[in-house]
């Protein structure tokens, strides 16, 4: 399983989770949607406990389409 979180607007931290064999990124994309929309970083959770960001609105360009994951 991969799990990203983002902090929302309103400072609620948003889960997201795929499931492993999962052939899409719904899970990716939509924390990146929302990571775009708010203006924050999405976190990875790694099973040992660590987290990684794999997308950073520094990195962000105002043509995103939806499926560019920094990994």
């Amino acid at each position: 399983m991969r799990k990203y979180s983002v902090i929302d607007g309103q400072g609620v931290v948003q889960s997201f989770t795929q499931n492993v064999g999962d052939a899409d990124h719904e899970a990716s994309n939509a924390a990146i949607r929302l990571a775009n929309q708010v203006g924050e970083d999405v976190v990875e959770h790694h099973a040992d406990g660590s987290r990684e960001v794999v997308w950073s609105i520094d990195d962000a360009t105002e043509d995103w389409d939806g499926g560019n994951l920094h990994t």
